[in-house]
């Protein structure tokens, strides 16, 4: 975002969106982008104009269709709005990375729901941002024609398409019949976090594992709640991430080898993604898990104890890393003094290796560290709708920026939404009362409470550090004083 935009997005944050409103109108008159024209409509909002707001969304997805703040911004308005006739015409798109896998599932949820003009936009939204070329579009088109339906599901209505995620009237209804639990978790559901053990062999002052030992001991997820889980996305051909994380280390037990192996054989459609620091990590290990079709791994070079982060220091351990490894090292993103990482494929396994000064760019895990201080969030979060969090004990949470553990600062805060061993289903612990709330309470543009206050997010682009506010107080003066 430019310099520009960031101001504009402090001023809405810091209550003054007609200011926000004021140097966005300059900005415009001289130039459209799609980023400025979602502040617009963010600062609208603020102003109480939802009408205009929504035409600004509007714009700015037709200026950058893949616009992912407007279109969450857009899905989020919609239903707030609590209309009840046919939701307008829709701007749907993806964002981050565009494939063809990513479309593919927006159609197919979409067509299986009736929404068919929806799918179609779907696929030429895609096509338009470069997720998928003219091939692929005829192939989709052929797709959907083959497996339409007559009419959706009754008293169902759709919001929006968050990358592959349908967001519709489902998930923010209190929900009776299983099969509508169902649905509402497949059409919405694709980030599930299982954390098979506890234990982890650093106590990194950033991490809630600093205050709460999990170094001496080790506990595992229960075998029948773990079997239970994925057979309750087998029935329904799940095919999102499942990532085998939490504040532990997967690499120090052989045993998690058994729970990755059965969740390759009970969901061959998703995809699976570990997390380590690399401190036990060999290349035995890295063959282990190719055997399961890994898809992803992700690396962290956490700085040692009591010392402060370096480029050189994360440099050189990232070289004999890949040289332990034997991988060959790509630089993905380099911001000085503050975050380095590169990446690397190895036997199919997509691997980034990265390290960053974690109290500068870390989060305050629901609030566990309160000085870490960002200016308030207004933008809605997708979280508690995309995502399921599991810790080793089978407790659920809010979303993945919580510490999973049932702790005082987690169940005060209300990030604690329940346990697979509580309900029938994970469909119904996804359409529970404590998601339910959380779903209601964070997908809308007012101001977060709680845990939620200041959480940067879920691609939160209004989010900036408060350290902002001060460096650009000068260029404020400039613009609104004299222009």
């Amino acid at each position: 975002m430019s310099a520009i935009g960031r101001l504009a997005a402090l001023l809405i944050q810091h209550s003054r969106p007609a200011d926000a409103i004021k140097l966005l109108d300059f900005e415009l008159s001289k130039a459209e982008t799609g980023d400025l024209w979602s502040l617009w409509a963010s600062a609208q909002g603020a102003c109480g104009d939802l009408a205009q707001a929504e035409r600004a969304y509007c714009r700015a997805l037709e200026l950058t269709p893949g616009h992912r703040q407007a279109i969450t911004s857009l899905a989020a308005l919609r239903w707030t709005q609590g209309r009840q006739e046919a939701p307008p015409p829709l701007s749907i798109g993806t964002s981050g990375e565009p494939s063809r896998d990513i479309t593919a599932q927006q159609v197919a949820l979409l067509a299986s729901n009736g929404w068919i003009a929806e799918a179609h936009k779907a696929i030429s939204s895609s096509r338009a941002i470069g997720g998928i070329d003219h091939a692929e579009a005829l192939e989709l088109e052929k797709i959907l024609a083959a497996n339409r339906r007559e009419a959706p599901i009754a008293n169902h209505q759709l919001f929006g398409v968050l990358d592959d995620s349908v967001v519709s009237s489902l998930q923010f209804s209190e929900l009776s019949d299983p099969e509508e639990m169902k649905e509402s978790f497949r059409q919405a559901v694709r980030w599930i976090e299982i954390e098979t053990s506890s234990q982890c062999n650093r106590r990194c002052s950033y991490c809630p594992n600093h205050e709460y030992d999990r170094l001496r001991k080790n506990e595992f997820l229960d075998q029948q709640l773990y079997s239970r889980l994925l057979s309750d996305l087998r029935e329904i051909d799940y095919n999102g991430w499942i990532k085998l994380v939490g504040n532990n280390e997967f690499f120090l037990h052989e045993e998690n080898m058994g729970y990755l192996a059965e969740a390759r054989k009970q969901l061959p459609s998703a995809q699976l993604q570990l997390f380590s620091n690399a401190d036990v990590l060999t290349r035995k290990m890295l063959d282990r898990v190719s055997e399961h079709r890994l898809d992803r791994l992700l690396i962290t070079l956490h700085t040692a104890p009591n010392q402060p982060y370096s480029d050189g220091d994360t440099l050189q351990r990232a070289h004999a890393l890949a040289q332990k490894l034997g991988l060959t090292l790509l630089l993905r993103y380099f911001e000085r003094d503050t975050q380095l990482g590169f990446t690397a494929v190895y036997r199919g396994i997509s691997i980034t290796i990265h390290n960053a000064d974690f109290a500068k760019v870390g989060h305050d895990w629901a609030t566990f560290f309160d000085e870490r201080r960002h200016a308030p969030r207004l933008t809605p979060c997708s979280y508690p709708i995309r995502q399921l969090i599991f810790n080793y004990e089978g407790d659920s949470f809010m979303c993945c920026r919580t510490f999973k553990e049932a702790v005082p600062q987690t169940i005060e805060a209300g990030a604690l939404t329940g346990h697979l061993g509580d309900s029938p289903s994970i469909f119904h612990l996804y359409a529970n009362p404590a998601h339910l709330r959380w779903r209601r309470q964070l997908f809308t543009s007012a101001p977060k409470t709680g845990p939620c206050r200041e959480c940067d997010g879920d691609e939160a682009h209004l989010i900036a550090a408060a350290q902002d506010f001060a460096q650009l107080r000068a260029l404020w003066e400039t613009k609104i004083r004299t222009e």
